[in-house]
């Protein structure tokens, strides 16, 4: 039998709970059901979420999962035009999408300097309003970096090899302003298909990886 909860525990709970919640996450409507429970039912709620899930929340609280906090990638004196390199060709399929939301927008980038990037993984299904909030504040590309940035992977597994792009067949993911990038590995066809689509079109799945900026 553990020791009585201190009155000082209490009021540091409460404030951890009304600091750390993340209300961004929440709906009115999920809240308001909580505030009309009766309160032996609220007390119930709250007693056994104490009970029995502070061990399990680092494993189910959230949609992603850290993989790697340093994907090294290097510095480029130059990269290829985006315009000639981003074409279907043997290899690379790049779709219409792409090319009217994100190709209309770049320039060649001149001195690419090293940099690392944060690398998750989908751990259920997910919006990408779901998604969003847990990659931190600078996670948005640059759609000329951006394409900087997957020609380098590209480039390192031009055949489908191992790396830090899955070659499963699942989609990585790349958020830039407005929109969402997706490469795949087309096993079929063996190349590379690139990607793009309006936020919030659809879920993405388990297992999907998504990469952001540190």
């Amino acid at each position: 039998m553990g020791k009585s909860v201190s009155r000082g525990q209490a009021l540091e709970l409460m404030a951890v709970l009304s600091r750390d919640i993340n209300w961004d996450r929440l709906t009115s409507e999920q809240v308001q059901f909580v505030i009309d429970l009766p309160i032996e039912k609220r007390r119930d709620l709250f007693t056994y979420f104490l009970q029995d899930s502070p061990q399990q929340l680092p494993w189910n609280v959230g949609f992603l999962k850290l993989i790697i906090n340093n994907v090294q990638l290097s510095a480029d004196a130059t990269t290829n035009d985006p315009q000639e390199y981003f074409k279907t060709r043997t290899g690379l399929w790049v779709s219409d999408d792409f090319k009217n939301r994100i190709l209309t927008k770049v320039q060649p980038v001149e001195n690419l300097h090293p940099t690392t990037l944060k690398l998750f993984e989908l751990k259920k299904n997910a919006y990408d309003r779901e998604i969003t909030p847990e990659l931190g504040e600078n996670y948005l590309f640059d759609e000329s970096e951006l394409c900087a940035r997957i020609e380098q992977m590209i480039e390192k597994q031009p055949n489908g090899e191992e790396g830090d792009p899955l070659n499963n067949g699942h989609v990585n993911l790349f958020y830039v302003a407005g929109c969402v990038v997706g490469v795949r590995w087309n096993s079929d066809n063996r190349g590379w298909d690139v990607g793009s689509w309006d936020l919030g079109v659809g879920s993405w799945s388990a297992g999907y990886r998504v990469f952001s900026r540190n």
